[in-house]
């Protein structure tokens, strides 16, 4: 049976909007079978299919369109459906999730999936292949990936009596990085999921690594010459519901790395990092995000950065600094910029901060430490999209106890020059804490 160009439009409170739409669905049955009253479907394939999945600010989602069953039910027993399936596929599928309650937003693009399995059984083996061409995501008004190329190949074990599902494969591959993963996965309602999965890369190549930064995979990225070495592994364990995180870790050490381009001269080199984000309870503020060490010489000029990071939401504690100068004009001498792109700016930065959001809210010195400045001279920046430019001949960011001065700072967008200077009051709590920036500038303009 074959149903061409499917579609489901919503109604109200999505009025008019497509939850799902497919140029075809294919559905191949044991026709003997199904005349004698067993539903043996020999496989379900679906072609296509663009879906739409949203969640409003009051938690309504729109695929919550079947109707309530208000037919009265009678005592009569009546033969249970025998229904089997043995195989499913989704090709070329679009997939947009949109969750404006909780501030997420994730898109799948051309994804193709199929599953195989005896799914009327206790207990059994699903067997998945999955690839998609990119999966971009974002929370918290912040990207998490972008345009990530995914390929899993995975045996599921399912325990439907227990809603339990295990697993263990090495056949998970994110853009260039490869990841083993085992572990077990239980739904036992509707609230709570209970996980307990651990993760690691089989490989200690660098470039894996590499391959996560979007810039730099969408240019070529099996030309680039590597070296160092890099591990990244972690879990998660415990239970996942609205008002609960499971406990995770997540480790990054990258040792003695470097990357160049064959046909560019300039190469990035000496990156040592060693980060760690780890909860050990589920508990959001018992998040701990420390960077102990960052490094990174581009063609020979050093970069230092590190980061401590406690108590995210009750009051955010921070440690860091960063030190370092970067010629932007160098950077199309290691990185492969977009056609049309001009880049070209002096940054230094030489500055450290020590203390609770709080503090810096209140202009406590006695509790926060914050000293040093970031300088930018001459940037100027140009795309495809941007072609006029815009333009900054100087900026001067001064860190104190009370806040982030800014002086000197001029430029120029759009035939525009102005001319800046103020101060901000709650750079840090607006950085981690997604707090309101607050601050007075005084800008002038000449048109």
């Amino acid at each position: 049976m074959n149903i061409k160009e499917v579609s489901i439009v919503n109604k109200a409170p999505f009025l008019n909007d497509t939850l799902i739409a497919a140029k075809s669905i294919d559905v191949s049955l044991d026709l003997m079978k199904a005349i004698k009253g067993t539903y043996d479907i020999l496989g379900i394939d679906v072609n296509t299919p663009r879906i739409h999945a949203l969640v409003n600010e009051k938690g309504e989602a729109n695929w919550n369109i079947t109707k309530p069953d208000t037919t009265q039910k009678t005592a009569t027993e009546s033969k249970p459906l025998a229904f089997k399936l043995r195989h499913y596929s989704i090709d070329n599928a679009y997939i947009e999730y949109k969750d404006d309650q909780g501030k997420m937003y994730v898109t799948l693009e051309n994804l193709t999936h199929s599953g195989s399995g005896d799914f009327t059984s206790e207990n059994f083996t699903r067997s998945t292949k999955t690839n998609a061409d990119a999966i971009s995501g974002t929370g918290g008004n912040r990207a998490y990936r972008d345009k990530v190329k995914t390929e899993l190949d995975a045996d599921i074990n399912i325990d439907n009596a227990t809603h339990k599902y295990s697993f263990n494969t090495d056949k998970i591959q994110l853009n260039g990085l490869k990841l083993s993963t085992k572990g077990t996965i239980q739904m036992p309602d509707t609230l709570n999921t209970i996980m307990d999965v651990q993760f690691n890369t089989p490989s200690n190549d660098f470039k894996d690594i590499l391959s996560l930064v979007p810039g730099i995979y969408q240019n070529n990225f099996k030309d680039i010459k590597t070296s160092g070495k890099a591990a990244f592994n972690g879990f998660v364990k415990g239970t996942y519901n609205k008002t609960q995180l499971p406990a995770y870790e997540v480790n990054l050490l990258v040792e003695n790395a470097s990357f160049q381009y064959p046909d560019l001269p300039g190469k990035v080199s000496d990156i040592q990092i060693k980060m760690q984000a780890k909860n050990p309870d589920g508990v959001t503020d018992h998040t701990i995000v420390n960077i102990e060490k960052g490094h990174i010489a581009f063609d020979n000029e050093p970069f230092d950065f590190r980061l401590l990071l406690k108590t995210p939401i009750s009051n955010p504690w921070v440690d860091a600094a960063m030190k370092g100068r970067i010629d932007l004009s160098q950077v199309q001498k290691f990185m492969k910029l977009q056609a049309g792109t001009k880049l070209n700016a002096i940054i230094r930065a030489d500055a450290s901060v020590r203390g609770t959001i709080s503090a810096a809210q209140k202009g406590t010195s006695e509790v926060l430490y914050a000293a040093g400045t970031v300088g930018v001279n001459n940037l100027f920046y140009a795309s495809k999209d941007y072609s006029d430019g815009v333009s900054i001949s100087s900026l001067l960011l001064t860190f104190n106890p009370k806040n982030v001065t800014v002086s000197n700072f001029k430029g120029a967008y759009l035939q525009t020059n102005f001319a800046a200077n103020g101060s901000i009051d709650n750079l840090l709590g607006y950085y981690l804490h997604n707090e309101a920036l607050t601050g007075a500038l005084h800008l002038s303009a000449d048109k």
